[in-house]
C-alpha cells in the first residue's frame, strides 16, 4: 500500500493480491476518483458517502479499504483547514509519525480553494459534514485505534490529529461556519480522554501481554499500540496547538486540556499521564516506545507558553531528566528525538531569558550531552546537534565559553563516554575530548577552566591504538 497521496493510495487499493471485495473497487471508481485523481471539486457530499463506505464494517475482513477511507478522510480535513490557513501555516512544523525529523511539506492548496470554501458555509451540507467526523473520529479511530494492522493505527492517529487541527480552525475562524465549535471541541475532548485512556492502560502490559498472541516481544519490532497511541496523542495535541494549555470552557483549570498530564488516573500505580510518557522515555525497553514518547513530549513543549514552562517546576524537571538519559540512549532513533526534544527546550528556555534556570538546572547537565552528540556516528544526530549548538551558542566565542564555564561536568562525562560499551560512543567521546583539548586547553582565556580535570581525560587503554 502506498500513503504517499491520495491518487496513490486508491490506485494502490484496486491492485491488492488478493483482490479486494469488488464494492470497495466500485466506491473508488465512483467519486473516490473524481475528487481525488481528476480534480473535480463539486461532489464533496458524494466523496464523504464514499469515504465512509470505506471505514464500514461491511469491509472488516480486509484492513485495507478502511486504512484509505482512513487516509481520504484524513486529507479532505486537512484540504478544509488549509483553505483557509496561511500556506506557511500549513506546512509549519507538525507530528511525523514516521520518525522525528520533520518533513518539509509544499501543498498547492489553490484547486480546493473555493470548493472547500463553499463545502463548509452551505448550510445544506450541515447533518452530512457533522455524520462525516463523528463517525470518522469518534466511531473509526476510536475502534480502531488499537487496530492489529499497524498501518491502521498511525493512520488514527493522523486522523485524530487533522481533525483537532480543523477544530481549533473551526474555533478561531471569524468566517461563518455550518458546524458548531462547541460539537467539535466536544468530540476533541472525548477522543482526547479516550487516547489518555488507552494509554495509560497500555503502559502497564508486560512483554508477553502487549503482543496480543501471547508472544514476548522483542526491543526492535513494534510494541502493538503502545507506540501508535503514543503517535495519537502527539498528533492530537498538535492539532490542538495552544489551545492544549487553555481553558476550554472559561471556568476551572480542569477544562484545559493539560490537566492530563497532572491529574493521577484511575489505574493500579496512580500513576500521571507525564509519569506515564517519562517512564516509556527512559526505561520502556523496546526503542520505537522511547521514540515515539520522546516525540510526544516535544509536541506538548512546543505549544507550551515559556511562561507557564517557567513556572511548572514538574513538567521542566522531568522533560530535564528525560533529556539526561535519552540523550545518552544506544540507539540513534532515540537519540534523534531527545536531540529534537532538547532543542525544544533550550529555545523555550533562553527566549525566557532566565539565566539562573539555564545555569543551575539545564548546562550542567545537558552541556555535555550536547556537545559529545556533535561528533556522534549517525549522521542525523550529529548535523542535528552541530545545528542546534550554532542555533544557541554561534555567535563569537560564545560555545568555547560556555564549554569552560562547564569544564567539570563536560570532561567528567566525556571520561564516563570514552569507557562506554558502545563503541560509537567511545569513539565520539576521542573526538570530543581532542576538541577539548586543542580548542580550550591550548586558549590562554580558557585553559586554566580545563586544567584541574586533565587526569580524567586520559584515554583509557581500550581506547589508544
Amino acid at each position: 500500500m502506498d500513503f504517499s497521496t491520495p491518487e496513490r493510495a486508491i490506485i494502490s487499493l484496486e491492485r491488492r493480491v488478493p483482490a479486494v471485495p469488488a464494492g470497495v473497487i466500485d466506491v473508488c471508481n465512483g467519486s473516490l476518483k473524481s475528487y481525488f485523481l481528476y480534480k473535480e471539486k463539486d461532489n464533496c457530499q458524494e466523496v464523504i458517502l464514499g469515504i465512509l463506505e470505506l471505514v464500514s464494517s461491511e469491509y472488516d475482513s480486509r484492513w485495507e479499504p478502511l486504512s484509505v477511507g482512513l487516509f481520504l478522510a484524513m486529507t479532505l480535513i486537512e484540504e478544509w483547514s488549509t483553505t483557509e490557513f496561511a500556506a506557511s501555516d500549513a506546512a509549519a512544523s507538525t507530528h511525523y509519525v514516521d520518525g522525528p525529523r520533520l518533513p518539509s511539506l509544499n501543498k498547492d492548496t489553490t484547486s480546493t480553494l473555493v470548493s472547500a470554501s463553499s463545502v463548509l458555509r452551505n448550510s445544506d451540507n450541515t447533518k452530512i459534514l457533522d455524520e462525516f467526523l463523528s463517525h470518522i473520529l469518534l466511531q473509526t479511530c476510536k475502534n480502531h485505534l488499537e487496530h492489529s494492522e499497524p498501518r491502521v493505527r498511525t493512520l488514527c492517529a493522523r486522523t485524530i490529529g487533522a481533525h483537532a487541527k480543523f477544530t481549533s480552525f473551526v474555533a478561531s475562524s471569524t468566517s461563518v461556519m455550518v458546524l458548531s465549535p462547541t460539537n467539535l471541541i466536544l468530540q476533541r475532548t472525548t477522543i482526547g480522554e479516550f487516547i489518555v485512556s488507552s494509554l495509560v492502560e497500555q503502559s502497564h502490559y508486560k512483554r508477553d501481554e502487549a503482543g496480543g498472541t501471547g508472544a514476548p516481544l522483542d526491543d526492535t519490532t513494534g510494541w502493538r499500540s503502545l507506540e501508535t497511541s503514543l503517535h495519537a496523542y502527539a498528533c492530537w495535541v498538535d492539532g490542538c496547538g495552544a489551545a492544549y494549555w487553555e481553558d476550554q470552557n472559561n471556568t476551572t483549570p480542569d477544562s484545559c486540556y493539560c490537566h492530563y498530564l497532572f491529574q493521577k488516573h484511575s489505574d493500579e500505580d496512580g500513576e500521571t499521564l507525564l509519569q506515564v510518557l517519562q517512564k516509556c522515555c527512559i526505561a520502556h525497553k523496546n526503542r520505537h516506545v522511547r521514540a515515539a514518547a520522546l516525540q510526544t513530549m516535544d509536541q506538548i513543549l512546543k505549544n507550551c507558553s515559556t511562561a507557564f514552562f517557567l513556572k511548572e517546576d514538574t513538567l521542566r524537571n522531568a522533560t530535564i531528566a528525560i533529556l539526561v538519559t535519552t540523550l545518552a540512549d544506544n540507539w540513534s532513533q532515540v537519540r534523534m528525538a531527545a536531540s529534537v526534544l532538547c532543542r525544544t527546550l533550550l529555545l523555550q528556555v533562553v527566549a525566557s531569558s532566565d539565566d539562573a534556570i539555564l545555569q543551575t538546572h539545564i548546562y550542567p547537565q545537558l552541556l555535555p550531552r550536547m556537545c559529545l552528540n556533535r561528533f556522534y556516528l549517525a549522521q542525523g544526530v550529529k548535523l542535528y546537534s552541530q545545528e542546534t549548538w550554532k542555533i544557541l551558542f554561534g555567535g563569537g566565542n560564545k560555545g568555547p565559553q560556555m564549554v569552560a564555564q562547564y569544564a567539570g561536568a563536560v570532561s567528567r562525562y566525556y571520561a564516563k563516554m570514552a569507557d562506554a560499551d558502545n563503541h560509537c560512543v567511545r569513539e565520539a567521546a576521542c573526538q570530543a575530548i581532542a576538541e577539548l583539548a586543542e580548542k580550550i586547553g591550548t586558549s590562554p582565556d580558557y585553559k586554566q577552566f580545563l586544567a584541574p580535570h586533565v587526569p580524567l581525560l586520559s584515554y583509557p587503554e581500550e581506547c589508544r591504538p
